[in-house]
């Protein structure tokens, strides 16, 4: 999982856990492939077997096309309202987490009480985890490139390059209920720092020798 400069974002990302796949990427390309596919098959079959004066090949291909393009707009339409749901919802948790932080009396109701700094801190690192989360999703279903993607991984990275951090996110990704691809990504992401630091250490050491 060592990270050179050869490798591409997307293959990044799939080292730390990330993966888009093959039919996400490449859904528009494939659905019109089999658009044009059809419409050139149905023509050409049309030509040479029922072909009359009211029907002809020409017609069947633009009927195909012209009904491809009409699915095609209603997909869209589908993912744009999918993509909306999306920001709509971590909007709503961060507003949720603000009212939280903000009103006292609401966290005795989930027995989040006792120590300010250690509330704060938690909820800062939920803030971090949420935030890696928005950016796997809107990955993961072709909302965002890869090398935005990376930047959000990276910048989780440069949390967890401090040990406070990383051991209260273990805890915290018990408690959020995040999915096992989030805590996936936390683990490879903290073996990736404890191995650089690992061989930053050793490389030092040959220096002094």
């Amino acid at each position: 999982m060592s990270r050179t400069t050869e490798k591409s974002p997307s293959q990044e990302l799939k080292d730390y856990g990330l993966d888009r796949g093959f039919a996400i990427r490449r859904r528009p390309w494939i659905y019109v492939s089999l658009v044009v596919f059809a419409a050139l098959a149905l023509g050409f079959f049309t030509h040479l077997y029922l072909d009359t004066q009211k029907l002809n090949g020409i017609q069947v291909a633009t009927a195909v096309v012209a009904l491809g393009a009409f699915v095609l707009g209603y997909q869209q339409w589908r993912a744009a309202r999918f993509e909306a749901s999306i920001e709509k919802f971590y909007e709503r948790l961060e507003a949720s987490n603000k009212r939280l932080q903000e009103w006292a009396t609401a966290r005795e109701l989930i027995g989040a009480v006792g120590d300010q700094q250690s509330f704060q801190q938690s909820m800062y690192v939920f803030s971090e985890l949420d935030n890696l989360d928005y950016v796997v999703q809107k990955y993961k279903y072709g909302y965002m490139s890869a090398e935005q993607a990376l930047r959000g991984v990276k910048t989780f990275k440069a949390r967890c390059v401090h040990e406070r951090f990383r051991e209260r996110a273990d805890g915290c990704l018990e408690l959020g209920g995040y999915s096992t691809e989030i805590s996936d990504i936390f683990d490879n992401v903290c073996k990736e720092i404890i191995r650089e630091r690992a061989e930053r250490l050793s490389i030092e050491l040959k220096s002094d020798d």
